[in-house]
């Protein structure tokens, strides 16, 4: 059945991919990426898993989606034929619905599609993986304001994708990547299930932190304090790359308390417009460093790096030195935490590898 908006393929349209390209483009699909919706579990950087999956889904693509002079056509894997076409959305819905009693996965050709809304809907129940060939596939939302894939509800790889605020997530993972992961920190969420007006979505390579009114404090943390068990005075040193939006809005992006909420022994990263403050902070009293920038300056990740020492506490940002306390340090061990809106209605996101240690 074909659904609204989406037509049978006449004979003068393209012809489809050859089987054998087809068949080739199967071996691309076969490295399982590391996504996963973050709920408020404690996860480490190689815990990310494609639930559900394993063993129920047929071997290569059960549709591929591609599109020519603008039209998108939908195309079965088992047989070659276009059964779909249309918009972007209408025949990816359909192919959806094809797959809503079986499940399978969908490749989506390189090219930029543009959704009229969320994909998957809501209602979708049975596994389904989509697949894209790099960064050559790209969503999304037209400016309308909503996530152009919804990662909770299908699995995905290897194509990128725009969120409500027009930041552009990616899917796929590199050598790097997975190298610097390798140097972060596990983590959890703090208060993204029990705080109200609070959502917290894994994107890709980003995790988004949201609020939605304000007064919730909700951010990523490593839940578990760290402590450097050399020498004393031997340094730590951790680095988080966070974006803020929109940047008229205070939050928090990178800092360390010796448990979340203890906000009177404090070290870290405050973004209060038109200041990015440094700030050092034990028993309530405060050393401070205003720098001034401006809302459009903040814009975009940009990396906070923060070098403990029980003596010192130094701070760069976006790989240049910042400020350098030393005093009011709060004692070791602290727990580590990023991209927290301010009591503000905001979206932090703290981008891979999360919280990589640079040096010990």
């Amino acid at each position: 059945m074909v659904s609204e908006g989406a037509q049978e393929r006449d004979e003068e349209g393209p012809q489809p991919p050859s089987r054998r390209s087809f068949v080739k483009a199967l071996g691309l699909s076969g490295i399982v990426g590391g996504l996963a919706y973050l709920t408020g579990d404690r996860f480490g950087p190689s815990s990310w898993s494609l639930p559900g999956l394993a063993g129920r889904l047929p071997r290569g693509p059960a549709y591929i989606v591609f599109q020519e002079r603008g039209t998108v056509y939908g195309q079965s894997g088992d047989t070659g034929a276009i059964q779909f076409q249309g918009t972007v959305t209408s025949v990816i819905e359909s192919v959806a619905s094809a797959l809503s009693d079986r499940g399978g996965q969908i490749l989506v050709r390189g090219g930029e599609y543009t959704l009229s809304r969320s994909f998957p809907p809501e209602d979708t129940e049975v596994p389904m993986l989509l697949t894209g060939e790099g960064r050559s596939t790209a969503f999304f939302n037209g400016g309308e304001g909503f996530d152009s894939i919804e990662l909770d509800r299908i699995d995905g790889r290897d194509f990128s994708f725009e969120d409500m605020n027009g930041v552009s997530c990616y899917t796929g993972i590199s050598a790097s990547a997975v190298n610097r992961g390798l140097q972060s920190l596990s983590f959890g969420i703090h208060g993204g299930e029990i705080l109200p007006n609070t959502e917290v979505k894994r994107l890709g390579d980003y995790i988004r932190v949201r609020t939605t009114a304000p007064g919730s404090y909700p951010a990523i943390t490593t839940g578990a304090a760290v402590y450097n068990r050399m020498a004393p005075d031997r340094s730590l040193r951790l680095r988080a790359i966070v974006r803020i939006s929109p940047t008229d809005q205070s939050a928090v992006p990178f800092f360390a308390e010796p448990y979340k909420g203890d906000f009177n022994n404090f070290l870290g990263f405050l973004w209060q417009p038109p200041n990015l403050f440094t700030i050092t902070r034990r028993d309530g009293v405060d050393t401070t460093s205003p720098h001034l920038t401006t809302a459009k300056l903040m814009e975009g990740d940009h990396v906070y790096e923060i070098e403990y020492r029980e003596s010192s506490v130094t701070f760069y940002f976006d790989g240049d030195f910042l400020a350098q306390h030393t005093t009011n340090i709060s004692p070791p061990p602290h727990e580590w935490s990023a991209a927290e809106p301010n009591g503000t209605v905001a979206s932090c996101y703290l981008r891979e590898p999360f919280f990589e240690v640079v040096t010990v």
